[in-house]
């Protein structure tokens, strides 16, 4: 239920009414203080003056005098003060100086309310109508009691019974008008529950649709978190079998010497123990700086593949990965021919260059027959370098070349001479190849003779897709 002052202004002024209208009718002093006339004196003035006030109260609070008519609510609010100033003089002034003021102050009330109500109705609010019906017919009673009292117009009825009467009727219709501001309150109450419950709904809706979006934000950063650490697992991965393919390489040209050089001690072959130990020496160093460039490749960007392209010497390169072969192409007494402008150029990344050609070179000596002979020819066209590796030997099979060329895992054959390998490094020859904006070609050509064509540009090229082609 709403609660409102009004109420209880109402209740006070219709108790202060009742005890007024014990004092008119004469019930009062016959019931309850029959034996002190002198109280019967002062009751009016101080209840009526009390009665007053509640009512101005209830008229202030009904109608929002002091929202809606901030003038009319100071005049109210001053008739208050001179109502209680009547209360508290009751007890001490007698009744005959006191009752004309009283009475005339009474009448300005009256007419304060009724103008309240006229206003309030004016201004379309509901409970006025009511309202001003009721002092209305409080007014009028008035009226007709002091018209009564000097012309008997209305013989039955004495005064007392007329002011009764309006003052039931009256209290009647304020009651109502009562009700509909409860109503109108409990009206507005709602409609105000209904529009904080919308404006609820609609910032839940709109957190809920924050949320979403912060959790799609979320996932997504998580998505994109997850797949940063799998491309890097991937790129490590990747980088710790390039690691263990080239080392393996180079460490294989260690093999046997050994034994080697203890035959050749036993049978006097000095000059070729001499050459042994050379080539050791030579190795070890190679390997020393193959170390070091390893180390200085995989610190340069670490969690992915490193792609620092340059201009670079095709030839000084391929002599440079030449003497980290060296060993393995005397193991099978193979020999390297090398056909190469010495002013060729290709723009890649040195160190992946090096592992494509070493590692196609690798695959060259593992797939030779021994004593033969292994081809690298290097062309210039179309601002474009080529480099052909052939050897004769083993044909590749054409599931294996698709295989290399499309990125698909291949498996590891046995060489000539059963050699052993991890089927990884041309794998990873295609995709350096392709990193560097190049091409793969594999062709088995006449005379069971096996071609490696690695197509590179030979200056910087915007970024472009280029699609690898393989021939078989």
């Amino acid at each position: 239920m709403t609660k409102d002052k009004s109420v209880l202004f109402f209740v006070l002024a219709l108790v202060g009414t009742a005890i007024t209208m014990l004092f008119h009718n004469g019930i009062g002093f016959w019931l309850f203080w029959e034996n002190n006339p002198a109280f019967n004196d002062f009751i009016l003035p101080f209840a009526g003056g009390l009665t007053n006030v509640f009512n101005l109260a209830f008229t202030i609070s009904l109608l929002n005098l002091k929202s809606k008519f901030p003038k009319l609510h100071k005049i109210a609010l001053g008739f208050v003060i001179i109502n209680l100033l009547f209360t508290l003089a009751a007890p001490f002034v007698s009744y005959g100086s006191i009752i004309k003021p009283f009475m005339l102050v009474s009448f300005l009330v009256s007419i304060v309310c009724l103008i309240a109500g006229i206003q309030s109705l004016r201004n379309g609010y509901g409970p006025a109508k009511y309202f001003l019906a009721g002092w209305s017919i409080y007014f009028v009673g008035i009226i007709l009691t002091i018209v009564n009292s000097a012309l008997v117009l209305i013989p039955n009825l004495d005064s007392i019974e007329i002011i009764q009467i309006s003052s039931a009727i009256s209290i009647l219709a304020l009651s109502w008008s009562l009700s509909d501001r409860i109503n109108l309150l409990q009206s507005d109450l709602s409609q105000s529950l209904i529009k904080q419950q919308i404006i609820e709904k609609e910032i839940l809706a709109k957190q809920k649709v924050e949320l979403e979006i912060q959790v799609k934000k979320r996932t997504q950063e998580l998505e994109e978190s997850h797949a940063i650490l799998k491309t890097i697992n991937e790129n490590k991965t990747k980088f710790f079998g390039i690691v263990s393919h080239d080392l393996r390489n180079m460490i294989s040209s260690f093999s046997g010497i050994g034994e080697m050089a203890k035959t050749y001690v036993e049978q006097k072959k000095f000059d070729r123990f001499n050459r042994i130990t050379n080539l050791l020496d030579s190795s070890a160093a190679n390997l020393n700086l193959f170390l070091e460039s390893l180390l200085k490749w995989s610190m340069s960007e670490m969690g992915k593949t490193p792609y620092f392209p340059i201009q670079l010497n095709v030839e000084a390169e391929i002599r440079g990965i030449e003497l980290f072969s060296k060993p393995l192409l005397e193991a099978k007494d193979l020999t390297l021919n090398l056909k190469c402008d010495d002013q060729l150029e290709s723009y890649c990344d040195q160190q992946s260059f090096a592992f494509i050609v070493r590692n196609i070179l690798s695959n060259a000596i593992k797939f030779s027959n021994p004593t033969g002979t292994i081809e690298i020819e290097c062309i210039k066209f179309d601002q474009q370098c080529a480099i052909s590796i052939r050897n004769s030997g083993s044909p590749i099979a054409p599931e294996v070349v698709e295989k290399i060329t499309t990125n698909q895992s291949v498996q590891s054959t046995k060489g000539t001479l059963n050699e052993s390998g991890t089927g990884f490094g041309l794998n990873m020859v295609y995709e350096f190849v392709v990193l560097n904006k190049g091409e793969l070609m594999i062709n088995n050509l006449l005379d069971n003779i096996v071609e490696f064509k690695v197509i590179l540009p030979c200056k910087k090229v915007a970024p472009a897709r280029i699609e690898l082609a393989s021939k078989v």
